[in-house]
């Protein structure tokens, strides 16, 4: 297998190539993946000390329990926003888990991160360099091409196209190690996130710019017109403070006469608890009938707070406004607003 030959450096100017990789790298300490997960488990430990979001450190302990587990006898506690957890007792469960020794990780699942990074960066491509219906399949040379417009840095591009060389030899391979896939699994889920944040903040500049909804009408209360906006189209940037916060600097970058007022995070979590109710509203309503469909039509759109005054603008509160839709939302809705909470108290 390539990471056999890229142990013994069989593979020309590999060696070379993977020691600027940490997560990607032949080790010194240890050969192959094996340095890099022992690297990679302990940031899953030191991670669970500052991360917000519980589901990336779960990710990590699933992806490399047993390099934890080996970890584990030297750290017996971690510390998540101020809340301690037991890793011994966590040690015991993630081994004793069926779900993590019943199903053995596959070519499909290393196929379905590679897709899923390869999405992300034709939807930046085509946010950042337009539409061009002579764009090249290859994944390397869209990398390529967005770093050369400084959209990705060097380094991020880099280790894309290592990524995809490395992922290319495994899937060629006749059989696939679980520790390999592992390691792979996860680095490509860290530069999913990564490329995933770049298109989100890219994508959200470019709406800043063409969608009318961000722009209030003149003599109109500025700030309540933008919250009115980040209520609406929190999806659109996967409900995240961060992303919002970074595509709000570089539009006024570009246009400094612009007037975004930026909600604190506090604000934040009240304009998605102003969402959230919203949407159990539009819930709430009736479902399946005609008499039905028309109390829906009526009452589906924003019902903006008074205190915000004007808001020159309605629209639907969830789109499509369909029950599916409607409860991935009110669930989603509250995820956020549970997840910033706790990092409100956290720095509170």
């Amino acid at each position: 297998m390539a990471a056999e030959q890229c142990r013994q450096g069989r593979v020309p100017g590999v060696q070379g190539h993977f020691e600027t990789r940490r997560a990607l790298s032949c080790g010194q300490d240890k050969p192959g993946w094996e340095n890099a997960g022992m690297d990679w488990a302990r940031l899953g430990v030191d991670a669970a000390r500052t991360l917000v979001w519980p589901v990336t450190i779960l990710a990590v302990i699933f992806l490399f329990r047993r390099q934890i587990r080996e970890l584990l006898p030297h750290v017996q506690e971690a510390e998540f926003g101020g809340l301690k957890l037991r890793l011994d007792t966590l040690q015991k469960e993630v081994k004793e888990s069926p779900e993590n020794t019943r199903r053995r990780l596959s070519s499909e699942d290393l196929t379905a991160t590679r897709l899923a990074i390869e999405e992300q960066l034709i939807e930046l491509s085509q946010v950042r360099l337009g539409f061009d219906r002579h764009r090249t399949l290859r994944p390397e040379v869209l990398v390529s091409a967005l770093s050369d417009k400084d959209v990705l840095s060097e380094s991020v591009a880099a280790s894309l196209t290592d990524y995809f060389w490395i992922t290319d030899q495994l899937l060629r391979a006749p059989s696939m190690d679980d520790n390999e896939a592992m390691h792979a699994l996860c680095v490509g889920d860290m530069l999913f996130a990564n490329v995933r944040h770049r298109y989100l903040v890219d994508h959200l500049v470019h709406d800043f710019m063409g969608h009318a909804t961000w722009r209030p009408p003149p003599g109109e209360p500025n700030k309540y017109h933008f919250w009115s906006a980040i209520a609406s189209e929190a999806p659109e940037f996967d409900y995240r403070y961060e992303v919002l916060t970074e595509a709000v600097r570089r539009f006024k970058e570009r246009d400094q006469r612009a007037e975004m007022p930026l909600p604190t995070l506090a604000e934040f979590v009240e304009i998605l608890k102003f969402r959230r109710e919203e949407i159990r509203r539009v819930l709430d309503l009736p479902w399946g009938t005609e008499a039905a469909a028309r109390m829906r039509d009526q009452g589906r759109n924003w019902n903006w707070p008074e205190e915000w005054g004007h808001i020159g603008w309605h629209g639907p509160v969830v789109r499509p406004d369909t029950p599916f839709e409607v409860e991935k939302q009110f669930f989603l809705t509250a995820r956020a607003i549970e997840l910033y909470s706790n990092r409100l108290s956290t720095l509170g």
